[in-house]
């Protein structure tokens, strides 16, 4: 019983005297690479998009399967902005939680576009990232996912004919 308490009371003053982070700078870093995400989406910077994705990243899209790999995730977004205009968006950090090298963002996405038809489209909803520190410090999504609070309206059936 000695040898455990000893070995808990030493593993204690080893942790205690171990690196400790800086929560609040690594919560503004993230705070950083987020707004840096959202100013590149606002502009459709690919490019500058995919420098804030780990290699890994797996994207979580509302109403669509996942698409894994900055390549894919790219080529997902490529095509969103061939479809769409951004006019608008926000997405405000409800919740930013930092343990080591990891990092999770609960929050919510408020979103305008303008479809290629012209019509204006809005998105409301919820939003869950994963960040992963890197090695030179700086925090990049790992995993990335949205959906929304609102149901998508089934098309109204022709006229004369019963829905389903």
């Amino acid at each position: 019983m000695r040898t455990l308490v000893a070995v808990l009371v030493v593993s204690l003053l080893l942790a205690a005297c171990g690196p400790q982070t800086d929560v609040e700078a690594e919560k503004a870093a993230i705070e950083s690479a987020r707004a840096q995400w959202v100013a590149a989406y606002k502009s459709g910077d690919l490019d500058r998009m995919e420098t804030l994705y780990t290699e890994d990243v797996v994207l979580l899209p509302a109403e669509a399967p996942a698409v894994s790999g900055k390549a894919g995730v790219a080529g997902w977004y490529e095509r969103f902005f061939e479809q769409n205009s951004v006019e608008e968006i926000s997405v405000p950090a409800d919740e930013v939680v930092v343990a080591g090298e990891w990092a999770f963002v609960r929050g919510r996405a408020y979103a305008s576009f303008r479809g290629r038809d012209a019509k204006s489209l809005s998105f409301r909803g919820k939003t869950l990232e994963i960040w992963r520190k890197q090695a030179d410090g700086s925090w990049k999504l790992f995993r990335d996912t949205f959906n929304s609070d609102v149901p998508l309206a089934a098309p109204a059936p022709p006229a004369g004919q019963p829905g389903k």
